[in-house]
């Protein structure tokens, strides 16, 4: 279970509900740590009891960004809720796939209880089109770094829920070759 953040809220239902949240849309966002509780162990115990629900809202995704030249962001785990469509605890949530907590009247979580990412979105018109952009520190680089010392707790986690990184879901990406130009 989540804990509540004190996040401010950058909520614009009014914008939000006309978008139809074209960003929970594309990918779910990512919660941080500090969500799961205070210390590694509440954090370990939290996680562990939500993957073991069958099946999990909650999905293990990873960093897959530039991590030279020190790779210290190589295969680090953070936590979001799972995609729709998404089959496997370790999976890419990230592609294209509308998060679980999305209805048509918007998201089914409390405004506090939301992924950290969520609420670091801040909604917008550009160019006559809605858009979110995301407060400073909001990225996902930023999440996986957050979320770096808490690997063993994520793995553990996973552990005691039947998964490991062996049934971690890839996506297939044809080499550029494949591409048509």
């Amino acid at each position: 279970m989540l804990v509540q953040i004190a996040n401010e809220l950058n909520l614009n239902p009014t914008m939000c509900k006309v978008c139809k949240g074209n960003c929970c849309s594309r990918q779910p966002g990512i919660t941080h740590p500090s969500q799961w509780g205070k210390t590694p162990n509440e954090i370990l115990q939290n996680l562990a009891d939500v993957l073991s629900v069958k099946p999990s809202r909650w999905a293990i995704d990873w960093w897959e960004g530039d991590t030279e030249p020190s790779y210290e962001l190589d295969d680090v785990y953070f936590v979001r809720p799972a995609a729709r469509g998404g089959h496997h605890m370790f999976h890419g949530a990230g592609r294209n796939a509308p998060c679980v907590f999305l209805a048509d009247h918007g998201c089914t979580l409390k405004p506090h209880a939301r992924p950290s990412q969520c609420l670091d979105l801040i909604p917008a018109m550009k160019d006559d089109r809605y858009h979110c952009t995301h407060v400073e520190g909001g990225s996902k680089e930023d999440y996986a770094r957050a979320w770096r010392p808490y690997q063993k707790e994520i793995l553990e986690a996973a552990k005691q829920a039947g998964f490991t990184p062996d049934d971690r879901e890839t996506d297939y990406v044809p080499p550029f070759w494949e591409f048509e130009f």
